[in-house]
């Protein structure tokens, strides 16, 4: 809170060159991680650092109510194990949403898009811990609670 005074930029700079997150992950210019980092893709992990951070404090002050009810997706996601015909589901929360493109260039309205990134669904080989090997497992996820703020993130890997 700045109680009538002015905020200088130069202290949100100053306080985030203190997180060791943001200096890895590429968000202040002139670190070795930022020089090798597209622009685009340093501002879609800055709004995703920006929200963690946000919500890891608003736990701490007791006020994460506002975070989720203003930010938090819920999400159900299932892994289907094909190999020893099992089912796990489980909830999960998250602060965005990453568009996920089609592999095949079609023209999709936004809306589609939007959707089929919020349910999604893919098969993988990975190892089951019941089963004890690698099997082919399905997973999809489906959106169960919508924030009030929509936080997109577009996938941009180019200028």
């Amino acid at each position: 809170e700045s109680k009538g005074e002015t905020v200088e930029p130069r202290n949100f700079l100053r306080t985030l060159r203190q997180v060791k997150e943001a200096s890895a992950l590429g968000l202040l210019e002139g670190t070795e991680s930022s020089r090798d980092t597209r622009l685009s893709v340093r501002i879609q992990s800055f709004c995703r650092f920006i929200l963690q951070h946000l919500s890891k404090e608003n736990i701490r002050s007791g006020a994460q109510d506002m975070m989720r009810k203003h930010f938090e997706f819920g999400w159900e996601r299932r892994r289907y194990c094909m190999g020893g015909r099992h089912m796990d589901t489980y909830q999960k929360p998250g602060m965005s949403v990453q568009l996920s493109y089609p592999r095949e260039r079609r023209k999709l309205k936004f809306a589609e898009l939007l959707e089929s990134s919020l349910n999604t669904e893919e098969t993988n080989r990975v190892w089951c811990e019941k089963c004890a090997t690698y099997c082919i497992t399905k997973k999809s996820s489906s959106l169960k609670k919508a924030p009030l703020m929509l936080t997109i993130n577009a996938e941009i890997k180019s200028e």
